[in-house]
């Protein structure tokens, strides 16, 4: 399976084959959907509600995971990510009134 675009280790090969907008940048999950998701996981652009803004991002243009780790005593966890436009995963700290998708594995 192709996991890299570019020789650089690529989201879009974790991005779903449909429901992103469309981009120009090679490497990136909008461009060509076709080829996404080598690794099988299948991630789907559902936006997420951002509770500092109070609105919700549209359908087609992000995916947001919460990780499996956070902070003790602290309002924010650790989630991933990735934007029908940019090429890579990323990891970020969001705050715990957000609300973004969640990815059960079973063991």
């Amino acid at each position: 399976a192709e996991y890299t675009c570019n020789g650089s280790t690529t989201g879009k090969a974790m991005a779903s084959v449909e429901g992103w907008n469309a981009s120009i940048y090679e490497c990136a999950p909008g461009y060509e959907p076709s080829s996404n998701n080598a690794s099988g996981f299948n991630a789907t652009p559902t936006g997420y509600f951002s509770g500092v803004e109070n609105n919700f991002t549209p359908l087609g243009i992000i995916c947001n995971f919460w990780g499996a780790t956070g902070c003790d005593y602290c309002t924010y966890a650790y989630s991933y990510g990735m934007t029908y436009n940019g090429k890579s995963l990323s990891r970020s700290e969001r705050e715990n009134n957000e609300g973004l998708s969640v990815r059960c594995v079973k063991d």
